[in-house]
């Protein structure tokens, strides 16, 4: 469950993964495996709320949109994705995914 909605079977169904961070159970501190893999979704995070802000800053989404436009809505988002896809990238090649260099702190 992700913020209320059930979504473990769509996604299982669609072929696709969900990565979540490990819960805390019974205020037992995180193995180091699973502080690992929090930091690594953690670092995943940033990016995709960086690129959702760079999404938020057309102005044609922050705006009232007319009835009679509702039916473009597809297609007007996936030419935004598209130029903000194709916009200077958010992390640096070297920052990007490079989790091996992530650390853990004893």
């Amino acid at each position: 469950m992700d913020k209320g909605f059930r979504i473990d079977t769509v996604c299982a169904e669609a072929g696709i993964k969900i990565h979540r961070p490990p819960f805390i159970e019974k205020r037992q501190p995180l193995s180091e495996a699973n502080a690992r893999r929090n930091v690594e979704i953690a670092c995943a995070r940033v990016h995709v709320e960086r690129v959702m802000q760079r999404l938020k800053v057309f102005k044609v989404l922050q705006s009232k949109i007319a009835w009679s436009m509702t039916q473009f809505l597809d297609e007007i988002f996936i030419v935004i994705a598209g130029l903000v896809n194709l916009s200077a990238p958010i992390f640096a090649d070297d920052k990007f995914l490079n989790y091996k260099k992530v650390t853990m702190k004893k």
